[in-house]
């Protein structure tokens, strides 16, 4: 009762502090995106406000809580060493698998996400192009023309998204087997230290609940790491609307 009632206080600040970045960065970047369209940047400008909801939404998301779980797990680590150096050399092997893991998934999604992300951006751009000028383009017979292109950088978009999400996927499925394994080799070696008297059964469940809380958030990382990737994008390019600014 009491973790469920701090999850829900930490989700009620980061929505306060979501709310409170709008606040703060909504005006600025309101100018930006004012000053690109008369740049003749349309599609720059309308991306700037679509940033500014990208990184809110991922602050007050799912996205950030492996984040902020993340520092605590050394101390569960520690904690697992505390109970018996066996415990904790498991839990230290698990979570160095799983980091592993995460690295490769950085690796080997980082470029199909940003090519989605850039394509997706593009895109939106041209969608909103053709709305803006849905006159000139149904009275010059544009229409299948502008649907055809939208379409073809549309797939374009879709199949750079298919191949993180399908990486991804095959990643997030082994960390998840990575940690069930882990979790049950350290109940047999829970289970052992008890029969040879070494550890007690409290000290066997203990350490099973403390390997789950520091691997955890590693696991999590990786299910929302396309969130991750796409605040970090949002918020570079975020930064150079702004620096653009007197």
């Amino acid at each position: 009762a009491v973790m469920a009632l701090i999850e829900a206080i930490r989700a009620q600040m980061l929505v306060r502090v979501g709310n409170w970045l709008d606040d703060r960065l909504g005006p600025t970047v309101f100018s930006g995106a004012l000053k690109a369209a008369l740049r003749a940047e349309p599609g720059r400008a309308a991306q700037g406000l679509r940033d500014l909801a990208t990184v809110r939404g991922f602050i007050t998301g799912a996205g950030v809580t492996p984040l902020l779980d993340a520092p605590w797990a050394p101390i569960f680590i520690i904690a697992l060493f505390a109970l018996h150096p066996v415990f904790g050399i498991i839990g230290l092997g698990g979570g160095a698998l799983l980091l592993g893991l995460a690295l490769i998934n950085e690796f080997i999604t980082r470029q199909p996400l940003g090519e989605a992300n850039k394509a997706a951006g593009k895109t939106h751009q041209r969608a909103e192009s053709a709305m803006r000028n849905a006159e000139v383009i149904r009275a010059m017979g544009m229409g299948e023309g502008v649907l055809r292109l939208w379409r073809r950088e549309n797939a374009g978009a879709r199949e750079a998204s298919r191949v993180a999400g399908t990486r991804g996927a095959v990643i997030h499925a082994l960390s998840k087997f990575a940690r069930l394994f882990v979790q049950t080799g350290i109940l047999g070696a829970g289970a052992w230290l008890v029969i040879q008297h070494e550890a007690s059964p409290g000290a066997m469940f203990a350490s099973m609940f403390l390997l789950g809380r520091a691997l955890a958030p590693v696991e999590s990382a990786i299910g929302t790491w396309k969130s991750l990737v796409s605040a970090r994008l949002a918020r570079r390019r975020l930064g150079e609307l702004v620096d653009a600014l007197p």
